[in-house]
């Protein structure tokens, strides 16, 4: 499978970042950060949308969806009406130079 690594640049004006990526059981999410460069003390949230597809090439325009529903962060699952889709949040994490690998998510698709 593809290792699913990305390069996003995210300042506080960015919106939702999304990755696409094929899981199999026992797959472990981790966001890790290559350099952080905060001008004052912030906090931010990290929240991860799963959504299960039984086919590998089965997938939802993410993008249209956030920008033709005006989907927020909250109402992505909400939109698929819960069904095979999960939600996970980390928040108030501190932004600072020596964070380098936030909270994982440990996820198991039955």
């Amino acid at each position: 499978p593809e290792l699913g690594l990305w390069l996003e640049t995210v300042n506080d004006k960015s919106g939702p970042l999304i990755f696409r990526k094929t899981m199999f059981n026992s797959t472990d999410i981790k966001l890790s950060v290559k350099s952080f460069h905060c001008s004052g003390p912030v906090k931010f949230t990290i929240v991860w949308h799963l959504k299960y597809h039984t086919c590998h090439n089965e997938h939802s325009n993410l993008e249209e969806l956030f920008q033709k529903h005006k989907l927020s962060v909250e109402d992505f699952c909400h939109y698929f009406k819960n069904d095979n889709c999960w939600t996970t949040k980390n928040e108030n994490l501190d932004c600072n130079s020596d964070s380098q690998v936030f909270p994982s998510l440990n996820f198991l698709f039955l």
